[in-house]
């Protein structure tokens, strides 16, 4: 019951606190309490929360993240490690890469088409909830939205589409 009040408190507070105050709220001079309250912004780990899933078609959904206050943001066409809580036949936690898009407030989504053999498509397709977290990497990549061309042709298939459509959405909201 208390996991749930504080997940509750926790989620107000991202969804009411402006960004801009997130660094105070999780600095080193924080109550016992508040580092309870704010477990996710109180970590020295880069990690995100759902805060979405969206059915896009068949076998393919989006999934919504607000990353906590060590995100430095990303450009149009990046993709980002995702580390999920599956083992591989090594026993080592199964990481993935998938590019971002841009959404409100300063979060991000991924895209992601389930395989049939697919581990991480699969867990993420069948298990991953709003409210849950993952550690995640800091953007990364350097297929990114070129501003020095005047015109551009982007050529992209199946899920090889969803760096391009960052990339086309950023152009399409201005410089």
């Amino acid at each position: 019951m208390l996991d749930a009040a504080l997940a509750r408190a926790n989620t107000w507070m991202l969804e009411h606190i402006d960004p801009k105050w997130i660094d105070y709220v999780a600095s080193n001079t924080m109550t016992d309490l508040n580092r309870r309250l704010n477990g996710f912004i109180w970590t020295y780990e880069l990690q995100a929360q759902v805060v979405a899933v969206r059915d896009e078609a068949p076998g393919v959904k989006t999934f919504v993240m607000r990353p906590n206050q060590l995100w430095q943001g990303f450009e149009p066409g990046q993709h980002v490690e995702l580390v999920l809580p599956i083992k591989d036949v090594q026993g080592l936690p199964v990481k993935r890469f998938y590019s971002v898009s841009p959404q409100p407030q300063g979060r991000f989504s991924i895209t992601v088409k389930q395989t049939r053999q697919g581990r991480a498509s699969r867990w993420l397709h069948e298990r991953l909830q709003v409210g849950q977290r993952l550690p995640i990497s800091q953007a990364q990549g350097r297929f990114c939205r070129r501003t020095d061309q005047a015109r551009l042709l982007y050529l992209c298939a199946g899920s090889g589409i969803t760096p391009c459509h960052s990339m086309v959405s950023a152009a399409l909201a201005g410089p």
